[in-house]
C-alpha cells in the first residue's frame, strides 16, 4: 500500500485488519479478517518482492508492505440487481410466511486449520 506521510515507527506493529474483495462482472466476493503486521525487515522484503511477480515493483520509497494472517475468510455469492415483478414479490412474501426459517443469504465462512503444539 502506499506509505502514508508519517514514519512507520509511529504505528502499532501489529492490527486488525478487514479487506473487501469485489470485482465488477463476478458472480461472488470475499471478505477476510484478520491481523496486519508491517513488514520493516530488510530481509524479509527482500525475499517477498524478489519470489512473488506482484509486488516485484515495491519501492521501499514509496510504498509499504502489510502482511496479514487471516483468522477468517466469508465467501459471497453476489445477488443479482434484476427488478422483480409484483408477482415474484408477492411469491417471495408467500414463502417466508410459510418457510420463516428457511435460509437466507449468509456467507459461506471459512476458518484456517490451527495446528495443535505439543
Amino acid at each position: 500500500m502506499q506509505k502514508p506521510p508519517q514514519q512507520l515507527s509511529e504505528f502499532e506493529k501489529e492490527f486488525p485488519v478487514k479487506l473487501d474483495f469485489f470485482r465488477k462482472g463476478l458472480d461472488y466476493s470475499l471478505q477476510v479478517i484478520g491481523n496486519g503486521y508491517i513488514v520493516s525487515d530488510p530481509e524479509e522484503l527482500f525475499v517477498i518482492t524478489t519470489n512473488i511477480d506482484e509486488v516485484k515493483q515495491f519501492n521501499p520509497n514509496e510504498m509499504v508492505l502489510i502482511k496479514v494472517k487471516m483468522t477468517r475468510a466469508d465467501y459471497f455469492d453476489n445477488i443479482t440487481g434484476g427488478k422483480s415483478s409484483r408477482l415474484q414479490n408477492a411469491i417471495s412474501t408467500l414463502q417466508s410466511w410459510i418457510f420463516p426459517h428457511a435460509p437466507g443469504y449468509k456467507p459461506t465462512t471459512y476458518f484456517p486449520r490451527v495446528s495443535e503444539v505439543s
